[in-house]
């Protein structure tokens, strides 16, 4: 149990950083960056495992498949160069899109208005103080119950002392 929240805090974070932070970076960045980790993985594992790397041609054959993923990244670097240009980005592509504005300053929880907008803008805000006092109702009544299930489970079951095994 003490290595899967670790665990699924780096999964997290990694997923984060895989929606949010890579496509917004250029292929040249993202192939600098998994050759640097690819460099990072075998210099950790030399360091990790010192022993099994004491002949040359257990290494030349250990290390062939680390050489291969290297080769793969400089060509496909190479061919994004090629056909893409030195400034290639996956965001240029992209057409930009304008938001649609609307003419004045009309909101459907801002109650000023006139004519038939004013008396929709009044329901909707009805509406939503009605739905937002049903939740803060709800919320305060759970309080109670979630604090003491809280300080239940915080309490230890089982005695403290037994040794370990």
């Amino acid at each position: 149990m003490e290595l899967f929240i670790p665990t699924l805090v780096v999964l997290l974070l990694s997923a984060l950083v895989w929606i949010f932070i890579l496509p917004r970076l250029s292929p040249y960045i993202l192939g600098v960056l998994s050759f640097a980790m690819l460099i990072l993985g075998i210099w950790q594992n030399y360091k990790s495992f010192p022993q099994e790397y004491i002949f040359i041609n257990k290494v030349i054959k250990d290390y062939s498949g680390f050489v291969l993923i290297m080769i793969i990244i400089v060509l496909t670097l190479g061919g994004i160069n090629r056909y893409q240009g030195a400034n290639a980005s996956p965001l240029d592509l992209i057409p930009s899109i304008s938001m649609p504005s609307f003419s004045g300053s009309r909101s459907i929880f801002n109650i000023s208005g006139t004519g038939s907008t004013s008396s929709v803008n009044s329901a909707a805000n009805s509406v939503y103080n009605v739905l937002s006092g049903t939740a803060n109702t709800v919320t305060n009544a759970l309080k109670t119950p979630v604090n003491a299930l809280s300080n239940i489970m915080n309490k230890p079951i089982a005695s403290t002392s037994f040794g370990t095994v």
